[in-house]
C-alpha cells in the first residue's frame, strides 16, 4: 500500500492492533475509519502527556471527591 505524502509507516504488534480494533468496533469513540481512530487516539495521548509534563510539579495533588459545590483535593506531600 503506498504511503501518502507527509505520512509515516509505523509497525505495531499484533496484540496492540487487535486491542485497538476491539475498541474501534465497540464504538466508544466516534471515528470514520480505523486509521482516523488510531490517529485521534494518539493525538489525545500526546496532549495528555504534554499537559502532565507541564503540571508535573503538582503531581502530588489528586482528586479527592466533591460534594455540595465543593471540591476536595488530596495532597500527598503534606
Amino acid at each position: 500500500m503506498p504511503i501518502k505524502k507527509g505520512n509515516k509507516l509505523v509497525e505495531l504488534r499484533e496484540d496492540v492492533v487487535n486491542g485497538l480494533a476491539r475498541i474501534y468496533e465497540s464504538g466508544i469513540r466516534d471515528a470514520s475509519n480505523f486509521t482516523t481512530f488510531v490517529n485521534d487516539l494518539l493525538l489525545d495521548v500526546m496532549k495528555r502527556e504534554r499537559f502532565l509534563s507541564e503540571y508535573k510539579a503538582f503531581s502530588h495533588l489528586t482528586y479527592g471527591g466533591g460534594r455540595a459545590g465543593r471540591l476536595f483535593i488530596k495532597d500527598t506531600q503534606r
